[in-house]
Parts: structure tokens; C-alpha cells; sequence
């Protein structure tokens, strides 16, 4: 979808693919993947979001929980 979006409309799926790429554990993509979509739309307010849990260093739930050993990816 991103690479045949519009310029100016990939930011929602640049950013469902961030947190994809936060939930499998790989938070540097997640981090390049939120900074293009900033770039596109820097009000993006789930994107906001995202990256502000990923400053915080914030796991994903299955990693808080504790009860998953593996990545779920």
C-alpha cells in the first residue's frame, strides 16, 4: 500500500506498519518506519503516539504480560 499510495497520504500505513514492526519486537524499524510517516504527515496523531512510546522504550503488551516466551511474529 505504502509504495502505491499518493504522496501525502502514506503516513496510516507507514504507521500500522511502525507498530506491526514495534509488536514483533523489531523497534528500529518501527523507528524508520514512524519517521517517514512523520515526514508525510507530521500530525499523525497514532504515529505521535507510537513514537512516544518507543522514546519511552514502552514493550508491547505480550512482552509485559509475561507469559509469551517467543516473539509472536
Amino acid at each position: 500500500m505504502v509504495a502505491h499510495g499518493r504522496a501525502g497520504g502514506q503516513a496510516p500505513a507507514l504507521t500500522l506498519l511502525a507498530l506491526l514492526a514495534w509488536w514483533c519486537g523489531d523497534g528500529a524499524r518501527a523507528q524508520v518506519l514512524l519517521e517517514r510517516a512523520l515526514a508525510d504527515e507530521p500530525a499523525h496523531r497514532l504515529a505521535l503516539l507510537l513514537a512516544e512510546a518507543l522514546e519511552a522504550a514502552l514493550p508491547p503488551g505480550w512482552v509485559r504480560a509475561g507469559g509469551a516466551r517467543a516473539v509472536p511474529c
